[in-house]
């Protein structure tokens, strides 16, 4: 045990000293110095961004570079871009002629300033970024708090209608790195609008449905016997009408499409004729049912499901009359009631699967549902913001955090629906038609 506790002081030993010499070593302070002599030095400390820039533009596999940031706390209003090569360590006393000291923390406070894909007109991925490293190698972070602010998640950002992700650290396409004793805090994602409410954004309205079929005559009956003549069978009920065309948004991204409503449901075919009370010539034949009335509109949310088939209406009377004539008390038969309205679409949830988007996490949103009559689902709400304390994507090998803290705080909420479109109208019922005595 006594050599392990040997060997990690001997370690931090060593890295407090100065392994590359002061040549590749550049120190930095809050306020710092943005160039002139001895700017990055012991004695005048540089400010991070252009002590970065300084680094970055030298080291090399062979000979990497260090950056020593003094306790204090840093103002970032952009991003701080990582890159090969360079070595960030945080955590020296700047009095104590620049000592290790865990009396006080670096600390890198991102605003929410400059962040990044923001638009109202065309798609875009919206991010805040704090510490941000793409297909680099050969870097570390020891000793660092990253704090990046975040938004109200329940307002929408004035330059984005989709909601904004926060990233604490965001690496991409990396390999061979340490990131050690750091403390990472992402602060919440933006509030994704509402979906515009103007006839624009909202579900088509569906078409309305077909008129009913004309009435069948009902059989021929030859001779006269004691029994029962049905009537004929009335015509179908009119087609169902078609779901209509769904609104975007402008600033859709790929993959983000409001559904198209369902078709609405079939009217009702008309009534069968009544039996014949005893001989004669066959009865008339019902009425065409109605069609099926207008299905509701749909909610906001995932595609609704297509109207029911509306009911077959009951069935209408027809006499058949004694001695093959009609009289007062052997009436033609009545209409056949009228189809029952397609039932009414479902809503859909307030949003779809997240999904990536240049490589970034992109929030999708609802999709409209639709009326059983078939209007089409309005345009979705756009997706809340997410928030992410660190975030690896397709990095390579030789990648360690040790001994870290990683903190989210939540997403933004989604924005609202637009409303689905009307029914489709109805249409009339077809000719009756019967036999001649």
């Amino acid at each position: 045990m006594r050599w392990i506790v040997l060997l990690l002081l001997v370690s931090g030993w060593l890295w407090a000293q100065d392994p590359c010499g002061d040549s590749r070593i550049w120190y930095v302070k809050p306020g710092g110095c943005a160039g002139g002599p001895g700017c990055g030095s012991r004695s005048n400390p540089a400010d991070i961004y252009w002590a970065r820039n300084q680094a970055c533009a030298v080291a090399t596999p062979t000979a990497p570079h260090v950056i020593r940031l003094a306790t204090g706390n840093y103002t970032l209003n952009n991003t701080l871009e990582l890159c090969s090569n360079v070595f960030w360590d945080g955590g020296y006393d700047e009095s104590q002629q620049w000592k290790k000291t865990n009396a006080a923390k670096t600390v890198l406070n991102r605003t929410t300033a400059n962040a990044e894909g923001l638009s109202l007109t065309s798609p875009q991925v919206p991010r805040l970024v704090g510490v941000r490293g793409e297909n680099i190698s050969n870097f570390q972070l020891h000793d660092i708090n990253i704090n990046v602010q975040g938004f109200n998640p329940n307002e929408v950002h004035p330059n984005s209608r989709h909601g904004v992700s926060v990233y604490g650290i965001y690496l991409k396409g990396c390999s061979n790195y340490r990131i050690v004793r750091c403390d990472v805090t992402a602060g919440p994602g933006s509030r994704g609008a509402d979906a515009p409410i103007s006839p624009s954004r909202h579900g088509g309205n569906a078409v309305g449905g077909g008129r009913g079929g004309d009435g069948r005559p009902g059989p021929e009956v030859i001779g006269c016997f004691d029994g029962e003549a049905p009537g004929g069978r009335g015509g179908d009920g009119g087609v169902r009408g078609a779901g209509g065309i769904a609104a975007n948004n402008p600033d859709m991204r790929p993959t983000q499409l409001a559904g198209n409503g369902g078709s609405g449901g079939r009217g009702g075919n008309g009534g069968n004729g009544r039996n014949g009370e005893n001989c004669g010539p066959p009865g008339f034949t019902g009425w065409d049912g109605e069609i099926g009335g207008d299905g509701g509109a749909g909610g906001a949310g995932a595609v609704g499901s297509g109207g029911s088939r509306g009911s077959g209406g009951l069935g209408g009377s027809v006499a058949g009359g004694c001695g093959c004539c009609r009289g007062p008390s052997n009436p033609p038969g009545s209409a056949g009631t009228s189809g029952s309205s397609g039932a009414g679409g479902l809503s859909g949830a307030s949003a779809t699967a997240p999904f990536f988007d240049a490589d970034y996490y992109m929030p999708n949103w609802g999709i409209g549902g639709s009326g059983g009559g078939g209007g089409a689902g309005g345009a979705g709400g756009y997706g809340g913001g997410g928030s992410f304390g660190i975030f690896l994507i397709n990095n390579g090998p030789e990648g360690y955090l040790v001994d870290c803290r990683f903190v989210s705080s939540g997403g933004g909420r989604g924005g609202t629906g637009a409303p689905g479109g009307n029914g489709g109208s109805r249409a009339g019922g077809g000719r009756r038609r019967y036999w001649l005595a």
